[in-house]
């Protein structure tokens, strides 16, 4: 019991706030390369520069 007990104690929130830049680059990065290949876009271009410019900080 005493395991689980301090299992439930940790935050959970913490883990997926962490991540949230991550997730968040992830999504403008295939945001922006879909968006260029379907529409010619450069403005879509530039936010999914944007997303991959947000995961090399992140993940370098």
């Amino acid at each position: 019991m005493k395991s689980r007990q301090s299992r439930n104690e940790l935050p959970p929130d913490d883990s997926f706030l962490a991540s949230l830049p991550g997730i968040i680059g992830f999504i403008l990065t295939n945001f922006g390369f879909i968006g260029f290949l379907a529409f010619k876009s450069y403005t879509a271009l530039m936010i999914g520069a944007i997303g991959v410019f947000i995961i090399w900080l992140l993940y370098w």
